[in-house]
């Protein structure tokens, strides 16, 4: 338990992790900072810490750029299409066209971000924000390459993709969110707070 000292900081070191859930959103950056900072209040909890948060999604990703001209955020997306186009010959195709080029994408901007957090808050410059990377089409479709019999309400996929139906049975699965996982910590709370030593929800995403 953390020792009170005379000016009311708590010492000691806390810690909080939790997974959030955000809407699929369309192909492209949207900023999320916002959210985020409203599915995590803790964070107003800590006068100095660490805030880490990594996507669960391997075709998604997270960066810390501008969070007031949104022209930036299609400038960005342009660039990445033509970086990573979606007609070269990817021997993954199963998916769909725009699936490989997605986990390219996600490579080069990467899924994890640490920011530091001073006074109760993300300490991110004037024009930082949180941006969520979709790179497929749509968020919250996966096609899953699999054998046997579809499970739950997968539903068997007609031809609508190019690919070797000998080489697997292409079956649709329908997510309904995005999952990141969140954590803080830090040496210090906030005067008059109490934290538990972790909040831990266990999730598997793809």
């Amino acid at each position: 338990m953390a020792a009170a000292s005379s000016s009311g900081i708590r010492h000691g070191s806390s810690w909080l992790q939790r997974k959030i859930n955000l809407r699929p959103q369309h192909r492209g950056g949207h900023l999320i900072t916002d959210e985020v900072v409203k599915q995590v209040p803790e964070i107003s909890q800590f006068a100095v810490g660490l805030f880490h948060m990594q996507i669960m999604h391997t075709s998604a990703s997270l960066a810390l750029n501008e969070n007031w001209d949104p022209d930036v955020r299609d400038d960005v997306e342009n660039f990445m299409n033509k970086l990573v186009p979606e007609n070269l010959p990817y021997q993954h195709s199963c998916e769909g066209p725009d699936d490989m080029p997605a986990h390219i994408k996600a490579l080069l901007f990467g899924s994890s971000l640490s920011i530091p957090i001073t006074d109760g808050k993300l300490n991110l410059g004037t024009w930082q924000g949180i941006w969520l990377c979709e790179h497929r089409n749509r968020a919250g479709q996966c096609a899953h390459p699999e054998r046997g019999t579809p499970q739950g309400d997968a539903l068997l996929l007609p031809f609508f993709f190019p690919f070797n139906f000998f080489r697997c049975n292409l079956y649709f699965n329908i997510t309904n969110v995005l999952e990141i996982w969140c954590v803080v910590l830090g040496p210090t709370a906030l005067a008059g707070t109490e934290l538990l030593p972790s909040i831990f929800f266990k999730g598997t995403s793809r």
